[in-house]
């Protein structure tokens, strides 16, 4: 539930994102592990069973950025099972870079390949068509990217 604090898996306990990443992600879909929780500051032991992760996890369905200040980028929906497949956060959204063309304007700006596209003019970014609509018209562009893990702001002119 909302809430919950997992604090171990079959036993091991869990400090961070990474170790209940690595304890779920080690097992097989549709095993059973016991998850020790906090809830409502009591003590509880569930099972749970290990699910895929949604989405497609092929970083080649993209599409690629015609117009505006993201032409030449070949971006993708991130799914949990894409950003898991890559070593990101299966909870992170935005649409991934998965190629840049050396011709448009997104090489110029300075994108690259992997570069996690968060928002555009403070719109939440899910599709390329997402991508597409917030920067289509005249610009500036507020873009917030994530790169390995850092958050970079900029403005396109």
């Amino acid at each position: 539930r909302q809430g919950d604090v997992i604090t171990a898996v079959d036993g091991q306990e869990i400090n961070d994102q990474n170790g209940l990443n690595y304890r779920v992600g080690s097992r097989n879909p549709n095993d059973q592990v016991q998850v020790s929780i906090l809830r409502d500051g009591r003590a509880q032991t569930v099972t749970a069973r290990v699910q895929t992760l949604p989405g497609d996890a092929d970083p080649k369905q993209g599409v690629t950025i015609q117009s505006g200040p993201f032409a030449g980028a070949e971006v993708v929906a991130l799914s949990p099972a894409l950003a898991d497949r890559l070593g990101g956060d299966p909870f992170a959204t935005g649409v991934i870079v998965t190629g840049v063309s050396g011709r448009g304007y997104a090489a110029r700006a300075g994108f690259r390949q992997n570069d996690l596209i968060v928002s555009i003019n403070g719109r939440a970014i899910g599709s390329a068509r997402d991508v597409e609509a917030a920067s289509s018209g005249r610009g500036p562009w507020e873009v917030v990217v994530n790169r390995g893990g850092r958050q970079i702001r900029g403005v396109l002119r």
